[in-house]
């Protein structure tokens, strides 16, 4: 086998050709319906009846179609009409959802999921996930939670041998976590 100046075996070495039992066309798997399907009650039922983490216990009001991939600068991009954001945000309960940051090192998870309703002082049931490194997502279910964790801004997370300053703004859709919250505190 000749190898090239660049130092790579050519292209067609370890490729074999397709076999019969091998189909040649893909696309047979990668066609859809033309819009999304209601997702709050296919994963109610594929979960004996409970809702996952992800999805809404109630019933996603209107279908978003499939939107086709543009490239903007070389990137690809899905492009949403406002509406189309508005029923996305609904459906995944980000109304009353509030953005946890942990600035001088955080917990473990599984204690933020505990010690935050608690040591907030939250009423109802909150859902809290990880975004990044430092984010914490919180999804409250009622407003009541959600004025409390926007009251202050900051909250002390207590572990047994160390506090976590969390400080909290609003989700926004335009969030990123390499930039501060271009929210004021009040």
């Amino acid at each position: 086998m000749a190898i090239p100046a660049a130092g790579r075996p050519p292209p067609e070495v370890g490729r074999h050709p397709p076999t019969p039992a091998q189909p040649l066309d893909y696309s047979n798997l990668f066609k859809s319906s033309p819009t999304i399907p209601n997702l709050a009650s296919s994963e109610t039922a594929n979960n004996g009846g409970n809702p996952s983490y992800g999805g809404s216990s109630s019933p996603m009001a209107t279908s978003i179609p499939i939107k086709p991939i543009v490239y903007l600068h070389g990137e690809p991009t899905v492009r949403f009409e406002k509406k189309e954001v508005e029923v996305m945000i609904h459906h995944q309960d980000l109304t009353l959802a509030i953005v946890g940051k942990f600035s001088h090192g955080w917990p473990d998870i599984a204690l933020l999921r505990n010690a935050i309703p608690k040591q907030c002082g939250l009423k109802a049931e909150v859902r809290i996930g990880l975004l990044c490194d430092r984010h914490v997502l919180i999804r409250c279910t009622i407003g009541e939670d959600f004025d409390t964790l926007m009251s202050r801004q900051t909250f002390e997370i207590k572990e047994k041998t160390r506090t976590y300053l969390m400080r909290t703004f609003k989700w926004d859709v335009s969030f990123n976590p390499a930039e501060e919250s271009r929210f004021a505190y009040g």
